[in-house]
């Protein structure tokens, strides 16, 4: 190429795949992306919080304040957290930083993009700072798959237009638990936002761009418990339970009691901060710090009243209007779909779950049928 620099690849972007590398990781995966002196505190996926990007720290080094790339926070507050330098190469990183990752300061280790002989045992010079590298084939093929979707972002950012998909608008689906249906009606629903938990792995839920739609609801009852299937034809269809049982088509009962239908202004994002916007979510008595914060993953959404966008809905308030199971006949590919999704978000936490247009378009009729 006639432009031969570094820069033509930001370091944002390696910043990116690790982040997605290790956020989506299991066990395995994820301790080969800690050096192993860590390992211990972080055995499993289950013992990180999350990874908070850009974070100023403190000390001060050579009058520089340094904002390391990352700090991965533990579940446990007797753990340690840790921050992450990402480096296109370890001799990259300067001298004045050191202190923020060999315990003067903090502890932390470098991520470098890796190349064939480098170690996942290696040091910074003259130092006990540990180096972890990426696979550099692996990186170029999710940078291959990634291209459109990096292009639209950045360009997004530059210009401050919407990003795009090649494939246009996703569609989604997302349930709201008992649990959660305080924080949705009190807090979400009137500030059009909504957080998912830190124990939601981001997979699908960072795949939510501006401008897709998301439908949000809340089961009014669901007997036996979990069993969210379709309206079968065959009422005498045996399906079995998480529990080992059985149960008949015919004894199923279940109906939605709430949903709305939003377009999002906000895209995924994280945010550690204490802002009333992205604290809401939090107990009474949270101590505002990053570490102990519970909700760091985020979608906003336009408010309803200033768009006249028709696909979007807002389920009308002190009505006794409900969908029953029986309005979702098997024998309808598009509401079999759609009862799909909404199982597999009302089984995991509340995890975003992705819908066909035809299915999406198929709920919106009926919200419109069914006063």
């Amino acid at each position: 190429m006639f432009y031969n620099s570094k820069k033509l690849i930001d370091e944002k972007v390696l910043q990116q795949y690790f982040f997605e590398k290790f956020m989506l990781a299991n066990a395995q995966e994820m301790k080969s992306l800690l050096p192993a002196k860590y390992h211990a505190l972080y055995p499993d996926i289950r013992s990180r919080k999350g990874l908070q990007p850009e974070v100023a720290l403190g000390g001060v080094t050579n009058e520089k304040i340094h904002k390391t790339d990352f700090v991965l926070y533990p579940t446990s507050s007797a753990s340690k957290r840790l921050n992450i330098e990402i480096k296109w190469k370890k001799d990259d990183f300067e001298t004045w930083r050191y202190p923020y990752y060999d315990g003067t300061y903090n502890d932390g280790f470098v991520v470098c993009l890796g190349t064939l002989g480098d170690r996942n045992d290696d040091k910074i010079n003259g130092t006990d700072i540990p180096v972890i590298y990426l696979d550099r084939h692996d990186f170029e093929q999710w940078f291959i798959l990634n291209a459109q979707t990096i292009i639209s972002q950045a360009l997004s950012n530059k210009l401050g237009v919407s990003p795009i998909r090649l494939t246009g608008h996703k569609y989604w689906v997302v349930s709201v638990g008992n649990k959660a249906l305080d924080h949705y009606i009190n807090f979400g629903r009137k500030n059009f936002i909504w957080a998912f938990r830190n124990n939601v792995s981001p997979c699908n839920i960072m795949k939510i761009l501006e401008g897709d739609y998301v439908i949000f609801f809340n089961l009014s009852y669901c007997e036996p418990g979990r069993m969210l299937v379709p309206n079968y034809t065959n009422k005498n269809r045996i399906k079995p339970t998480t529990r080992g049982g059985q149960v008949k088509s015919g004894d199923i009962r279940w109906a939605i009691g709430l949903a709305d239908v939003y377009q999002v202004k906000k895209g995924y994002h994280l945010n550690f901060g204490n802002s009333p916007l992205y604290s809401g979510f939090e107990t009474k008595n949270w101590d505002k710090r990053p570490d102990t914060k519970d909700y760091t993953q985020y979608i906003s959404f336009y408010n309803n009243s200033n768009n006249t966008d028709n696909f979007q809905y807002r389920w009308p308030d002190n009505t006794n209007k409900v969908l029953p199971r029986e309005l979702f006949p098997d024998t309808d590919a598009n509401l079999r779909e759609l009862v799909l999704a909404f199982s597999q978000s009302f089984n995991h936490v509340g995890d975003a779950k992705e819908i066909s247009f035809s299915s999406f378009q198929a709920f919106m009729q009926l919200l419109h049928a069914v006063s």
